[in-house]
């Protein structure tokens, strides 16, 4: 499998597991959601969920990225993890373990499990990364995950 084969595949698994995992999570669209913890707190559910920022992302369908974003916020607010660096990578470990487990049951090639983890890090860790050093969000997520998941793959740094 070569590593645009693999970046699907990854990307295949991490939908259907977003799909499944957040069928009975409470929530509902608007067009913009606070990036204020202590509001999120407050509000708590249902989620507000945004619509912004769902075109070329790396699902390749605008449903499928906004409940990725039900899926991390709830993480968030079940395990009171703030909207910090720190916040974030402790919501991307809870997810991470809960994602890799998941596919270890099901029987996921090992292979297949560290590039769903690996593509799950980029989205989250690398994306937040990028918004601390150019105060922006990344404009093509598609582009940006795919190039730093090639990168990461191609030179072993997984």
């Amino acid at each position: 499998m070569n590593t645009k084969e693999l970046f699907d595949e990854a990307i295949f698994i991490l939908s259907s597991f977003i799909l499944e995992t957040t069928k009975d999570t409470n929530w509902y669209l608007v067009d913009t959601a606070t990036n204020n913890y202590t509001k999120f707190m407050e509000q708590g559910m249902p989620f507000h969920i945004s619509r912004e920022g769902c075109k070329n992302t790396i699902y390749g369908n605008e449903m499928v990225n906004i409940l990725s974003r039900v899926w991390h916020d709830r993480t968030h607010f079940e395990n009171k993890f703030d909207f910090t660096i720190e916040g974030e990578f402790l919501t991307y470990n809870k997810q991470q373990i809960e994602i890799y487990n998941a596919m270890f049951i099901d029987g996921i090639p090992h292979r297949v499990r560290v590039a769903v983890t690996l593509l799950l890090d980029i989205e989250i860790n690398e994306q937040r990364q990028y918004y601390e050093e150019t105060g922006r969000f990344v404009e093509n997520q598609y582009e940006f995950v795919y190039n730093k998941f090639k990168e990461r793959i191609e030179n072993g740094l997984t």
